[in-house]
C-alpha cells in the first residue's frame, strides 16, 4: 500500500529484532513476498560485535545465508558473491590506500604487520594490539586542519591512486547533487540514480514487476557454497586408489546359486563404489571400510568376498542378493555413503538383521564390529549389539544434499539386469 502511494517502502529494519535465526527469517520473507524497496535501511557490513549502534537484523556474519535466500525466494537483494580471489585484491588495495592517506595527510603511520593484519581481518579482535591514541590523535588533526573529502582525493591522486581518486570524487559530486535523497533511490554500477523521479514506478499487477536481467540473474544464482554431481566426483577423484579392480563374474558356488563354505560372508559393494564413489560421508575411504568389515569377518573365524551389485542402489536389496551369494547365508550390504547392513538370505529386503544408518557418524571400529556380528550370524552365535551414534550434525541439511549427489553418482552406474562382479581383495588384509 505504501509503493502503491509512490511513497518510499522502507520496510526492513537496521535493528537486530531477535536473536533467533528462525524469527529473523520468518520477519524477512513477508518482506520479501510483499516487495520492498529496501529490505534493509543497512545490512551490517561489519562483525556484529564491531557494531557500537547496535547489530543489525542481518551482519556480516551472515553474508553466504543472504546470497543463499536471495537466489532461493527469486529476489534481487542488490548483493552478490564475488571470487574469493577479487575480494583479497580489493582489501589489499584498499588497505594500502588507506595507507597512503593517512601517511600523506599526517594523520597515523601504519606498519606492514598491521596492513597485512588489516587485510586478512573479520573484524576489530583480529588486528591485534593498536595504538589507540593515534584515533584521537588523527581526529585533532583533521578538525584542527580542516581537512575534507577533497583533501582525501587529491592524497589518492598525489599518491598514485588516480581511479580511486575519481571514484571518490564522483561520489561526492552525488552527494552534492543530491538526487539520491529522491523516493527510492539507488545507485546502479554506473553510479546513476535510479528513483521514483528517473526509473517511475510501472508496476500493474502480477507478472508486471521487476525481474533481473539475465546477466544480473546469474550474478544471483553463482553463490559460493553451491555445489554439484561434477563438484562430488572430483572432489571423490582425490580418494581413488587402484584398488577394487573387477576380479570377474561373481561366483554362483553350487547349483543353488550360493557359495558353499558355510563360513563364507560376501560382502555387496554399490554401483559406483570402485568406480566414482572412494570415500564415505564418514571420511573413511571405502577400501578402509571394506578393510575392517574383513577383519571383522576374520577376527571371528570367517571368509569374505567383495561382490559389486550394478541393478539396483538399494542397499536392502543388495545385502540381501549378497546374502543369497554367500555360503552362509549371511551377507553385508554397504553403499558408497557408508550407511551399511547385515541380511540373511531368507528375509524380506527390509527385514535386515542390523542397519548402520547414520553413516557420517559410523567409525573404522564400527564398521569392525558389524564384519565380526555378520560372522556372528553366520556361526549361528549372539551378536554384540551396536549403539548408532546419532548425534546433530549427522542429519543437517550439508549431509543431506550431499547424499543425493552421491546417489546421483550411484544411479548412473546402474544397468537394470546387469550381473554382479566379485572385486579383487588385493590391498584390503
Amino acid at each position: 500500500m505504501v509503493m502503491m502511494r509512490n511513497l518510499e517502502s522502507c520496510s526492513g529494519n537496521d535493528a537486530l529484532m531477535s536473536e533467533s535465526d528462525m524469527r529473523r527469517t520468518s520477519r524477512t520473507l513477508p518482506i520479501v513476498l510483499a516487495g520492498s524497496d529496501f529490505m534493509f535501511s543497512g545490512f551490517g557490513s561489519i562483525q556484529r560485535y564491531d557494531n557500537m549502534f547496535g547489530p543489525s537484523n542481518f551482519n556480516a556474519e551472515d553474508i553466504d545465508d543472504f546470497l543463499a535466500m536471495q537466489r532461493d525466494w527469486g529476489v534481487d537483494g542488490g548483493l552478490r558473491t564475488v571470487p574469493e580471489e577479487r575480494i583479497a585484491a580489493l582489501r589489499r588495495e584498499a588497505a594500502q590506500m588507506c595507507r597512503a592517506v593517512y601517511q600523506h595527510l599526517g594523520l597515523a603511520d601504519f606498519t606492514d604487520e598491521h596492513l597485512e593484519r588489516a587485510v586478512d581481518a573479520a573484524g576489530s579482535k583480529d588486528l591485534g594490539e593498536t595504538d589507540t591514541l593515534a584515533v584521537i590523535s588523527a581526529a585533532q588533526t583533521i578538525r584542527d586542519g580542516g581537512i575534507t573529502v577533497v583533501d582525501v582525493v587529491a592524497a589518492l591522486d598525489e599518491t598514485g591512486y588516480e581511479a580511486a581518486a575519481d571514484r571518490v570524487l564522483a561520489m561526492t559530486a552525488q552527494r552534492l547533487a543530491g538526487d539520491y535523497l529522491q523516493t527510492s533511490a539507488i545507485f546502479d554500477e554506473q553510479l546513476r540514480v535510479l528513483s521514483l523521479v528517473t526509473d517511475p514506478n510501472d508496476y500493474a499487477g502480477p507478472g508486471t514487476g521487476f525481474e533481473p536481467s539475465p546477466e544480473r540473474q546469474a550474478e544471483i544464482d553463482a553463490i559460493r557454497q553451491a555445489r554439484g554431481v561434477e563438484d562430488l566426483r572430483a572432489e571423490q577423484a582425490t580418494a581413488a586408489v587402484p584398488l577394487l579392480a573387477v576380479a570377474g563374474p561373481a561366483a554362483p558356488g553350487d547349483g543353488n546359486g550360493q557359495g558353499q563354505d558355510p563360513r563364507e560372508v560376501v560382502i555387496g559393494v554399490s554401483p559406483a563404489v570402485g568406480r566414482d564413489v572412494w570415500r564415505c560421508l564418514s571420511g573413511l575411504t571405502v577400501p578402509e571400510v571394506l578393510a575392517e568389515l574383513l577383519a571383522g569377518l576374520e577376527e571371528e573365524g570367517c571368509t569374505g568376498r567383495v561382490v559389486r551389485f550394478n541393478d539396483t542402489v538399494d542397499l536392502g536389496r543388495i545385502g540381501l542378493a549378497a546374502a543369497r551369494l554367500a555360503g552362509s547365508g549371511i551377507g553385508i550390504g554397504l553403499q558408497g555413503k557408508g550407511t551399511a547392513l547385515i541380511h540373511r538370505r531368507d528375509l524380506a529386503p527390509l527385514a535386515n538383521l542390523e542397519l548402520y544408518s547414520v553413516a557420517p557418524a559410523v567409525t573404522a571400529e564400527l564398521y569392525r564390529l558389524l564384519g565380526a556380528n555378520a560372522a556372528r550370524h553366520a556361526k549361528g552365535g549372539t551378536p554384540d549389539p551396536a549403539r548408532n551414534p546419532y548425534t546433530d550434525e549427522a542429519i543437517e541439511a550439508r549431509y543431506h544434499t550431499t547424499v543425493i549427489a552421491l546417489m546421483a553418482l550411484e544411479r548412473a552406474w546402474v544397468k537394470p539386469g546387469a550381473p554382479p562382479e566379485e572385486l579383487s581383495l588385493d590391498g584390503l588384509r
